[in-house]
């Protein structure tokens, strides 16, 4: 049985492109996170992997078993 595999150096078709960040908010945390919640659905779903809804219940269910701290944006 033959295996043929990429290898990860070099295994690009373009030799000419090059990895660029796609997360570079310029914001402090908070307010990047608050982005987040309140942009566009696919948003969370991108960068916390769950729904908006569910992110809030994760929040609410951290902050119930003080596990959480909330500190409001100014």
């Amino acid at each position: 049985m033959l295996f043929v595999l990429p290898t990860i150096e070099g295994s690009s078709s373009h030799p000419s492109s090059s990895k660029k960040p796609i997360h570079t908010s310029k914001l402090p945390e908070a307010y990047h996170v608050n982005e987040i919640l309140t942009g566009h659905e696919s948003l969370c779903k991108r960068n916390f992997r769950m729904e908006v809804h569910v992110f809030h219940a994760l929040v609410h269910k951290l902050q119930e078993k003080q596990l959480l701290l909330i500190q409001e944006l100014s």
